[in-house]
């Protein structure tokens, strides 16, 4: 067997590699310190990547927003999110209510004495209008579901059920993220489904979050335990008021 050929020094091959610049390993600091901030970021990712990606940064949302480094329950910072959502719910449902009620395809009478009232006179009117529970003058047959959907929260049972299914939802959300992120299954067959579901309520709870922040409570923790206070006392009164549920 003859002598293989010596090797070539390395220096001679370093024209044939290429310069790289091989940075001390370091770890990126956020983009900001403000939690909002990075909660809206990761909800308009997550709505224009979609899919699977859509499901992990929906639910880096809610504990960017309402985690907590104690907690021992990781679904902890969804129950914080449901509570929050559900009130975001219950006051959307009175305002979009009230506006169709106002316009054309409402009931014409009731607007017309509602529409002369202060804003502050004008929403108990319009509650003791959905305790008469009559919209026989409503002209919309689409205004009249609306009406009574938004009339059977008056119940406090309607609104524990809605309670419950929002945390069902963001419970339903944490799975697929677990499964996504621990089985890599990125095509379950329910995800479509839990997304079109969570991506409103998670926006909600940050939007309702977003719009109180200049007030008195600041922190998304303690804001997120008035919310749930707030719902707590709300379903053990029989008498609870859903004015004072939705922050009015």
């Amino acid at each position: 067997m003859s002598n293989p050929k010596p090797l070539p020094d390395r220096t001679k091959l370093d024209h044939l590699l290429p310069d790289y610049d091989v940075p001390e390993p370091a770890l990126d600091r956020p983009t900001s310190d403000d939690r909002l901030e990075v909660a809206v970021e990761s909800i308009q990712a997550a709505i224009l990547a979609g899919g699977a990606a859509a499901a992990g940064m929906l639910w880096a949302t809610v504990e960017c927003l309402f985690g907590s480094a104690g907690d021992e329950n990781k679904l902890a910072s969804g129950e914080r999110a449901a509570d929050v959502a559900t009130i975001a719910w219950v006051r959307y449902d009175l305002n979009h209510t009230l506006g169709a009620l106002l316009r054309n395809q409402g009931d014409p009478g009731w607007s017309a004495a509602a529409q002369v009232l202060p804003r502050q006179e004008r929403l108990p009117f319009f509650v003791k209008y959905l305790q008469a529970g009559d919209f026989s003058n409503v002209r919309s047959a689409r205004v009249v579901s609306q009406a009574r959907h938004c009339a059977r929260m008056l119940d406090l049972r309607e609104v524990g059920s809605l309670r419950t299914e929002v945390l069902t939802t963001l419970k339903g959300l944490y799975r697929q993220r677990n499964l996504i992120l621990h089985g890599g299954i990125t095509n379950a067959p329910l995800l479509p489904g839990i997304l079109r579901s969570a991506t409103p309520l998670v926006t909600a709870a940050v939007n309702r979050y977003a719009a109180t922040r200049n007030g008195a409570v600041r922190d998304p923790l303690a804001f997120s335990f008035g919310e749930t206070l707030r719902l707590e006392e709300h379903l053990a009164q029989p008498s609870a008021d859903l004015l004072d549920l939705a922050g009015y």
